[in-house]
C-alpha cells in the first residue's frame, strides 16, 4: 500500500484506489506508476458518493487560502465528474483535461486494453430530464431553502425513487411532484443523475459539523439553479436504453 506516494517499479500490474483521489492530476500520476516497463496494467477505482463528503469536510475545514480552497473544491468535482461518467473514453477524458486530444478509436482498437467505458457493449440514450430535474430543484429550493429544513443528498434520492420509508413519508415527501418520477430507474443511475445536478451546481450540499464532530452534507440551491427553473438551460443525461 503506498497510500498515494507512489512506488519506484517498473513491473507494477495493479493500481488500486479504494476511494476517489482528490484530483485527475492526483489520480493521473498515482495511475501512472502502473505498467511502466511496457506490459499490460489495471487500474482500478472504487469509488462511493459519500467519499467526496469526507474529502470536502477535509478541505473546508482550512480556509485561509480561499482561492486554492475554491480550486481544491473544483478539482474534487472534476474527479467526481471522471468518476460518473459512463459513455466517454476515460483516456481521452483524462488527456482532454490536460489539453491533449486522444483518438477514442485507439482505446477500442485493443478490448484487453481498452478502459471499462471502451470495452463495454451496453447503449445509451440521452434522454431530456429538463421537467424531472425542474421539479427537483424546486423542491429543494422550498423544502431546504424557505422552511430551512435540513434534507441529504440520499434523501432526495429516496424520494425521487419513490420511496416509502419512514422519514419519506413523516416529512410528507411522498407528496412531493417528483416523488417516484425515478422508479423506473436504477438506482445507480439516480444517484448519476443527482450528481450531474451538483456538479453543474443546480444544487449544491452544505456541510454542517454536528457537536460529535461528524460533518454531514445538506442540499441547498445551488448559484445555476435560477438559469434552469426559468428554462434557460436543459439537462440532457445518457440512461442505458432499459430505462425508459
Amino acid at each position: 500500500m503506498a497510500f498515494g506516494m507512489g512506488i519506484d517499479k517498473p513491473d507494477v500490474r495493479y493500481v488500486i484506489h479504494f476511494s476517489i483521489p482528490k484530483s485527475i492530476e492526483g489520480y493521473y500520476q498515482e495511475s501512472g506508476r502502473a505498467g511502466r516497463d511496457g506490459g499490460p496494467a489495471h487500474c482500478i477505482l472504487y469509488y462511493s458518493f459519500s467519499d467526496v463528503a469526507k474529502i470536502r469536510n477535509v478541505i473546508e475545514r482550512d480556509k485561509e487560502n480561499p482561492a486554492a480552497w475554491a480550486r481544491q473544491i473544483d478539482n474534487l468535482w472534476r474527479m467526481v465528474a471522471y468518476c460518473d461518467n459512463l459513455t466517454d473514453c476515460r483516456r481521452s477524458v483524462m488527456l482532454d483535461y490536460f489539453g491533449e486530444i486522444f483518438d477514442r478509436e485507439v482505446c477500442r482498437a485493443n478490448v484487453r486494453h481498452a478502459c471499462d467505458n471502451c470495452s463495454v457493449e451496453e447503449e445509451f440514450v440521452l434522454k431530456d430530464v429538463t421537467e424531472d430535474c425542474k421539479l427537483i430543484v424546486k423542491a429543494i429550493d422550498e423544502i431546504c431553502g424557505s422552511q430551512k429544513s435540513d434534507f441529504t443528498v440520499l434523501h432526495f434520492i429516496d424520494v425521487f425513487e419513490g420511496s416509502a420509508a419512514k422519514k419519506v413519508v413523516d416529512s410528507n415527501h411522498d407528496e412531493l411532484p417528483f416523488h417516484g418520477k425515478g422508479k423506473k430507474w436504477e438506482r445507480a443511475e439516480i444517484e448519476r443523475l443527482f450528481c450531474r445536478l451538483l456538479i453543474d451546481e443546480y444544487i449544491r450540499e452544505e456541510l454542517v459539523v454536528n457537536h460529535e464532530d461528524i460533518p454531514n452534507a445538506y442540499l441547498r440551491l445551488g448559484k445555476n439553479a435560477p438559469l434552469l427553473l426559468q428554462g434557460k438551460r436543459k439537462v440532457f443525461y445518457p440512461l442505458l436504453l432499459y430505462v425508459s
